[in-house]
């Protein structure tokens, strides 16, 4: 006799639950593989741009070696290329090379620098930037090149160590009386070169704030107009530090904010070049300052302070001078800082911005102070 569990035939189908938590459990493991698949599409991407980019560079490489060594030109260039509808941005720098720290000029060799990016990009600053260097030479040796020649070397400012750290990549602007422009870019020694040059005057301008996302200033007082004699190198020091901010907060005895009218004025330890090394000037005449005119103020603020201090010897304190107050009055002041302690005119590290508060004390009468 024949299983009645095999007579039938079984019509039943899915119920709606059942597909619902399908389609979830679906759903949820192709969530799982979403970040995998967006990784692997990201870094294919990126290592296309890297590619092309890769490419371009080789391409300019090729371009300038197929130059003669004349005509590859020191400074620095940029380009446009499009590749399959994208425009990649080309940044070409060509510099002297020194092969020693001597600073000798022997004309004999140049280096390449060219970065490819895309600056439209998403991945733009996940490492898709190519940088190729490369080095050139005369395919003979000459002796010291003629012309008049500049050396460039950049140092930070502030150093706690024996041997000051170097400004890499910093570009030099050069400009000769006649208007003509040069450019370079110091070298992992902090140094550039500019070689050949006509005998006459020139004026340096290192551009700064392609250094530091706040900028840098250069030591104030530096100048950077030479004279350069055929046959000969200068050699020129350029300081630059990220600059320091002062904000100076008007308080009574009870620490309450005033609003004042009159002057502050903050003396620098730097003085005028035309002053001679170790030339004192107790008046401070010649010395530089910031002044902000105080109306209504309760606070003034300095900004683009050299950073004075433990990481830059041999330099004084800053000093702030508050006058032209209440006719008639007079005014004593002591300077703290807001941990109560007195400000001793410098600063801890560069872009510090330190904040200290000047408590006025007017005097009504003699030997009796409010």
């Amino acid at each position: 006799m024949p299983n009645p569990a095999f007579s039938a035939k079984d019509e039943r189908g899915l119920t709606l639950i059942e597909v619902l938590v399908s389609v979830t459990l679906l759903v949820l493991m192709s969530m799982s593989f979403a970040p995998a698949l967006m990784f692997v599409l990201e870094t294919s991407e990126r290592n296309r741009i890297r590619t092309v980019g890769t490419a371009i560079a080789n391409e300019v490489i090729e371009e300038l070696r197929a130059k003669t060594f004349d005509e590859i030109l020191v400074g620095e260039q940029e380009d446009v290329r499009t590749v399959d509808g994208r425009d990649y941005k080309v940044l070409t720098m060509i510099n002297w090379m020194e092969l020693s720290g001597s600073g000798a000029a022997s004309g004999d060799y140049k280096e390449i620098s060219v970065s490819v990016s895309l600056p439209s990009n998403a991945y733009a600053s996940r490492g898709t930037t190519i940088i190729l260097d490369t080095k050139i030479s005369r395919d003979y040796a000459l002796p010291i090149i003629d012309g008049a020649n500049i050396r460039i070397q950049a140092y930070r400012g502030w150093t706690e160590e024996e041997e000051p750290d170097t400004i890499q990549n910093l570009k030099i602007e050069l400009v000769e009386e006649n208007g003509i422009k040069h450019d370079a870019r110091t070298n992992e020694h902090g140094s550039a070169l500019f070689l050949g040059l006509n005998e006459g005057d020139y004026t340096i301008h290192p551009v700064l704030t392609s250094v530091s996302p706040n900028g840098m200033i250069t030591l104030p007082g530096s100048s950077f107009e030479v004279y350069i004699v055929e046959g000969l190198t200068e050699d020129i020091v350029i300081l630059a530090e990220e600059p320091c901010q002062l904000t100076v907060n008007f308080l009574n005895v009870d620490g309450d904010l005033l609003e004042i009218n009159g002057k502050a004025t903050l003396v620098t330890p730097f003085k005028d070049e035309n002053m001679e090394i170790g030339e004192t000037d107790p008046t401070q005449e010649n010395w530089f300052t910031f002044e902000e005119t105080i109306s209504g103020k309760s606070k003034v603020v300095f900004d683009g302070l050299w950073p004075v201090g433990v990481g830059s010897p041999g330099f004084e304190n800053y000093n702030l001078i508050v006058e032209g107050l209440k006719e008639g009055t007079e005014y004593y002041y002591q300077l703290f800082e807001d941990e109560n302690r007195s400000w001793n005119g410098t600063f801890d590290y560069p872009g510090h911005s330190r904040n200290i508060n000047v408590i006025l004390i007017e005097i009504v009468d003699e030997g009796e102070e409010d």
